[in-house]
């Protein structure tokens, strides 16, 4: 709960936010992808639920969210072939997302980072709820 008091100690003005505990924003129910057009996309659903689409093949598997640390479990996909190109970017976001474990979530920006604090990816929000 927010709130904000004035205080004015020898006529001087100043504004003293008392209690306020910002919590982390959730993932539920949010949609991101690289820029550029891409087809690559990653949907964050209610319950630990993740889906989404390596660009060549649709995924699902599960999240876990606490605070601004984020981890994947186990994930499954379907088995098309695509271009050799289009498959050596899918194994790179699943290889990212298997490597994350917090993120930043800023105005429609969400990056990822690994163990060590890295930057190992950034993404676009999609769907803009």
């Amino acid at each position: 709960m927010r709130h904000l008091t004035s205080v004015t100690p020898i006529g001087i003005s100043f504004l003293v936010w008392i209690g306020v505990a910002l919590a982390a924003p959730t993932l539920a129910g949010s949609e991101w992808g690289p820029g550029g057009g891409s087809k690559q996309f990653i949907q964050f659903q209610s319950g630990g639920k993740v889906s989404g689409s390596g660009g060549c093949n649709r995924f699902f598997g599960s999240y876990s969210q606490s605070s601004n640390k984020l981890e994947f479990g186990p994930m499954g996909s379907t088995k098309m072939m695509c271009s050799q190109q289009v498959m050596a970017r899918e194994r790179a976001l699943f290889a990212m997302l298997a490597k994350a474990r917090r993120f930043k979530r800023e105005d429609h920006k969400l990056t990822l980072f690994d163990g060590a604090g890295k930057q190992i990816a950034r993404f676009d929000q999609r769907d803009w709820d």
